[in-house]
Formats: C-alpha cells, sequence, structure tokens
C-alpha cells in the first residue's frame, strides 16, 4: 500500500462511540426507522445475526447504567438522531431516559437472533397504529443496507459482498515491515491522532475516580508502565460496559479496541515524556497493527479481536516508544500472540474490560521480553518464526474452524 493508502486506511476506522459498538447499531437503525415513522411507537421487533445477539446482550447502554437490547430499540426511537450514527446515544438527556422508561411498560418487543451469513445483521421493524418501517443494517455497523416504509423499499443497496468499494474478504495488502516503515516517516499528517486519544485517556482516567496521576518517570521500567496501562484501560472499558454514557474513540469498530490501543499509548508517552512526534507515530503504528489484525479476522468473532488485536498493538508500540528496532516489535507481537490466542469472545459484558486490559498490560510484558532479547524459536503450534504466518494461522482458525464453538457459546450465554 502507498503513503495515500495507508493515511486513507488508518483514519477510515477510526470512529466516534458512544457505548457498546453492537448496541450503538442497533440504536442507529431505531433513530433511523423512527424518522420515518409517522404516528406513536406501538411494537417493535429486532432479528439479529446470531453473533451480534452474543454481543449485545449483556452490555450496558449509555446512560442507563442497565444492559437490555429493548432499551437500545427505545433509547434510539426517543433520540431520532440517526445523523449521529453510532454516537446516537451522545444525545440522551434526563427527559428521553424518563420517557424510556415509560415507553418499557407499553410497547412490546419482540427479538430473534437468525444463523445468518452475515455476522453484522440488523433487521429492525418499528410500526405505529397506522405506519410501519423496517431498517436494515448489513456489513458494516454503520451501513444502511435497506429502508422500507410501509412496504414500499426506498433504500436498496447491492449486497454486502458487493457494496462499492467494498469486498467480502477484509483483508489488508500490506504487512508489519510496512506499517513501521510508513510510521517512521510520518509527521504532520498524525496530528490529528493526539486529540482522539486523549479523549479515551480522559475516560479511562474518569473511571479511576480521583485518577492515577502519571508522574514522569523515564526509568520506570516497563512491568511498572504494563500495569497503569491495565488500570486505565480497565477503567474505560469498564465505564463502556456499564452504560456509562462516556465518549471514546473507536478503532476497526470497537471502542474496546480504541480504548485499549489509543490509551495505553499514551501513558507509556506521558510516563516516560516522549515528544510529540514520537507519540503521533507510536498511535498510528498501535492503529495500524490492531486494524491489520482485526481486518484478517470476521467482523465479528469469536477469538475476542480486541484482546487479540489490541495487546498486539500495545506490544508493537511499546517497544517503538522504548527505542526498539523492527525485529523486536515483531517478536513482540509473536509473543503476545502465543499469550493471546485462546481468548473468547463471549459477548459484551463487564469482563471484556478485564480481557483488554490484561491484553494490553500482557503486551506491554511481551515488549519488556523482546526488548531484553528473548523471542520464540522454531515452530510453536500457531505460532511460527514469521510474525506473518502466526497472525494469518489465529485468523483461520478463527474464520474457518469455530463455528460450533460460537454456537456453543451462544446456547451458554
Amino acid at each position: 500500500m502507498n503513503r495515500s493508502e495507508l493515511l486513507d486506511l488508518l483514519y477510515a476506522d477510526l470512529s466516534n462511540t458512544m457505548g457498546c459498538t453492537d448496541v450503538g447499531a442497533i440504536g442507529f437503525a431505531a433513530a433511523k426507522a423512527a424518522s420515518l415513522l409517522q404516528g406513536k411507537l406501538v411494537s417493535a421487533e429486532l432479528e439479529l445475526s446470531d453473533l451480534l445477539y452474543k454481543n449485545a446482550l449483556r452490555v450496558g447502554i449509555p446512560g442507563t447504567h442497565a444492559a437490555g437490547v429493548e432499551k437500545a430499540i427505545l433509547l434510539g426511537y426517543l433520540l431520532k438522531n440517526p445523523e449521529r450514527q453510532l454516537a446516537v446515544f451522545e444525545a440522551a438527556g434526563e427527559s428521553e431516559l424518563d420517557a424510556l422508561a415509560q415507553l418499557e411498560q407499553s410497547v412490546p418487543i419482540t427479538i430473534s437472533h437468525i444463523d445468518s451469513p452475515d455476522p453484522l445483521h440488523i433487521n429492525l421493524s418499528l410500526a405505529s397504529e397506522s405506519s410501519r418501517v423496517r431498517v436494515l443494517l448489513s456489513h458494516e455497523y454503520d451501513h444502511i443496507h435497506e429502508v422500507e416504509v410501509d412496504g414500499r423499499l426506498i433504500v436498496s443497496g447491492e449486497s454486502a459482498a458487493q457494496l462499492p468499494g467494498e469486498s467480502a474478504d477484509r483483508r489488508l495488502d500490506t504487512c508489519i515491515d510496512e506499517l513501521y516503515q510508513f510510521i517512521t516517516n510520518e509527521d504532520e499528517a498524525l496530528d490529528a491522532l493526539l486529540d482522539m486519544a486523549e479523549i479515551n485517556f480522559r475516560t479511562a482516567q474518569l473511571g479511576l475516580g480521583e485518577g492515577i496521576d502519571i508522574r514522569p518517570d523515564t526509568l520506570a521500567d516497563l512491568e511498572q508502565a504494563g500495569s497503569l496501562v491495565r488500570q486505565h484501560i480497565l477503567s474505560g472499558s469498564g465505564l463502556r460496559m456499564a452504560g456509562a454514557a462516556v465518549p471514546v474513540t473507536g478503532v476497526a469498530g470497537s471502542g474496546n479496541l480504541g480504548m485499549t490501543t489509543l490509551s495505553a499509548v499514551l501513558v507509556m508517552a506521558k510516563l516516560y515524556a516522549v515528544d510529540d512526534t514520537t507519540t503521533r507515530r507510536a498511535l498510528a503504528l498501535a492503529v495500524l497493527v490492531s486494524t491489520y489484525i482485526k481486518r484478517k479476522m470476521t467482523l465479528l468473532t469469536t477469538i475476542c479481536g480486541s484482546s487479540l488485536a489490541g495487546g498486539a498493538a500495545v506490544s508493537a508500540a511499546a517497544v517503538f516508544l522504548r527505542g526498539g528496532d523492527l525485529e523486536q516489535l515483531k517478536n513482540a507481537i509473536n509473543m503476545l500472540l502465543a499469550i493471546n490466542a485462546g481468548t473468547l469472545c463471549d459477548g459484551a459484558k463487564q469482563s471484556c474490560a478485564f480481557k483488554v486490559g490484561f491484553s494490553a498490560e500482557n503486551g506491554v510484558i511481551a515488549a519488556k521480553m523482546a526488548l531484553d532479547g528473548e523471542r520464540l524459536e522454531g515452530e510453536n503450534g500457531l505460532n511460527k518464526p514469521d510474525v506473518e504466518q502466526s497472525i494469518q494461522n489465529i485468523a483461520d482458525i478463527n474464520n474457518l474452524a469455530l463455528e460450533s464453538a460460537s454456537q456453543k457459546i451462544l446456547k451458554i450465554i
């Protein structure tokens, strides 16, 4: 990929989110349907793919401090602000929350889930006494595929695999070497990353109550840095999962991946008093590494994508921030993958914060090991000497071999 393509990739996968992305997408669909519905809402029907249902079932809805897909539908209906897309819940105030409590008592909602070939399938219908609106999201969290008003299709897209500019194959024609070379030669075009990362850092500090004063200490060891990283990510992600109305810059469609990827870099940069240019480059590296790995996998995963891609991104950024070279960076990623490859996604909920928090700390530990000269030697199961092959092997397991595991997880939860 050339410079322009890599810059496009870097910023295309950064987004403003409010709450868990999965319920945010449901709220977006509801807001779109509500904006076209004539009359007062009397019923709603929602059909989700199995994987999205798994993710949305137990996670908190922003502002409500409670879980429930029904709440996401009704709050989106009340807000009627589809222009906010995945940040739809950001505008919720006391009046909407009061009205939400009343609607929950009076509006029946039917929710079902299906084994859909499109893992991101959201088919929502809202009905009044005189009107009915159906909105179908597919392929991407914010892609409206169909809109039907009173039986008349007013928006109809091509099949998800044939969307203009899109592909059913989400993999990128690049590699870790190319991403590293790109960020070491880039500067001014990365300016916006600092502000985006600060959003996540402030949310993480908010969850810590009094906060943690990160005093610059260039002699601090990476184990200390790893502990600080874990505390911040546990805090910020924990708020999101509990349903707090806090803003987060998402990465590759995931607020938790954004919290992991961006917050960890800022924590380490502040601890080691790193200059802005190096910090921007480390942020770009982390975003690109996490996006690169996440796009090797299906959009909704059975292996925890935020844990795997986020931890790898943190390991790469930590090596870079501490002056390591490309070989050490790839060794760190490979060791992190060996640790985190078995972490499963069992839906969005409180424990996700623990997964991404400890994965990020593992990333820092892997970086320390790599900087100390340690590495995986020879054949190690899914891990190979070439980090690119390790990444692909784990992605193949997720994409091709874990369907039955995902179905079993869904039954359990």
